[in-house]
C-alpha cells in the first residue's frame, strides 16, 4: 500500500494516536520542533520512548543528533523518531534508510463497510483476562527483550484509564487465544493490540476480537472507528476484509538497541 488519499482524516486520526499517547505518558518535554514523550518506568519499550515531531522543517541528521541527546542522555540504548505530518515522514524516510535506521510504513484504515467474513463469538474482558494472551506473544516477539516483556504490562495499565480501554477476547468461552483493546476519546475508537498465541493462529481468533471490538465501537456511537497496520506485512488484507478501508500512510523511524539490531555494544 501506498500514498494518501485522505490527508485530511489521516491527519486526525494520527493525532488521536499520538495525543493518547501523550496524555498517558509519565514526562513530557518540549523542545524546538517537537517533545519527547519519556517513560522511565518502560524504558526498554521504544514504543513509549520517541521523539515526536511537530515541526517539518528539521532534516533527518539534525533529527539524529537531537534522538542522540535526549534518548542517549536519558540511558535509552534505542532510537526512534515519530513525525506528526505524514508529508514530513515521506520526506524524511530515503535520508534515515540511507542512515541505516529502520522504517515503519503504518497504514491507517477506517471502518466503512460490513465485514466480508464473520468470525467466532468473542466476549469483553478485563485486561487482566488476557494477559497471559500478551506475554505469550511478547516472549516470542524477536522485537521484545526480556526487559520489554516485562514492562509491556505496566504501558498497558497506565494507558488504559486515558483511553478508556476495553479488552476483548476470543473464544468467548475458555481460556483465551486472541485478544484487542479499543480505546475510545471524542468520539473516535480505536483497536489496537491485535494479538493471537503463536501455537492458535490461522483459526480466525484474530478475526473475533476486532470484529467484537468494532461492534462495540459502532453501538458506543463513535463518530469514527480506526485501526493501523503494518503497511508492509499481511494484516491489513485482513481488516480489509473486516470492513476497514486504507485512507493514508505514515512513516516512523526506529534505531534498535544493539542486542536486537546486531550491532556491537
Amino acid at each position: 500500500m501506498s500514498g494518501s488519499s485522505e490527508p485530511e482524516l489521516l491527519h486526525r486520526l494520527v493525532d488521536f494516536q499520538l495525543d493518547l499517547q501523550r496524555d498517558s505518558s509519565e514526562q513530557v518535554d518540549e523542545f524546538e520542533w517537537g517533545r519527547l514523550i519519556y517513560n522511565p518506568a518502560t524504558a526498554a519499550m521504544w514504543s513509549d520512548n520517541f521523539l515526536e515531531v511537530e515541526s517539518g522543517d528539521i532534516d533527518a541528521d539534525r533529527l539524529v543528533t537531537l534522538a542522540d541527546e535526549l534518548l542517549g542522555g536519558r540511558g535509552m540504548e534505542h532510537r526512534s523518531v515519530v513525525p506528526r505530518d505524514p508529508q514530513h515522514g515521506e520526506r524524511l524516510e530515503p535520508r534515515f534508510r540511507e542512515l541505516g535506521w529502520d522504517v515503519s510504513r503504518n497504514l491507517y484504515m477506517v471502518l466503512r463497510r460490513p465485514p466480508d467474513r464473520q468470525g467466532s463469538p468473542a466476549a469483553e474482558v478485563t485486561r487482566d483476562e488476557v494477559a497471559a494472551v500478551q506475554r505469550a506473544v511478547a516472549e516470542v516477539d524477536p522485537d521484545y527483550t526480556r526487559d520489554a516483556v516485562e514492562q509491556s504490562p505496566l504501558r498497558r495499565a497506565r494507558r488504559d484509564p486515558i483511553g478508556n480501554g476495553r479488552w476483548f477476547a476470543a473464544p468467548a468461552d475458555g481460556e483465551p487465544s486472541a485478544s484487542c483493546v479499543l480505546y475510545e476519546r471524542a468520539g473516535i475508537g480505536q483497536v489496537e493490540t491485535v494479538e493471537t498465541r503463536p501455537e492458535d493462529r490461522g483459526r480466525g481468533m484474530a478475526s473475533a476480537v476486532v470484529l467484537a471490538a468494532s461492534d462495540a465501537s459502532r453501538r458506543a456511537g463513535h463518530e469514527l472507528t480506526f485501526i493501523v497496520a503494518d503497511a508492509d506485512d499481511w494484516p491489513w488484507k485482513l481488516y480489509q476484509r473486516l470492513g476497514f478501508d486504507p485512507i493514508g500512510e505514515t512513516s516512523d523511524f526506529l534505531r534498535k538497541p544493539p542486542q536486537l539490531s546486531g550491532e556491537s555494544p
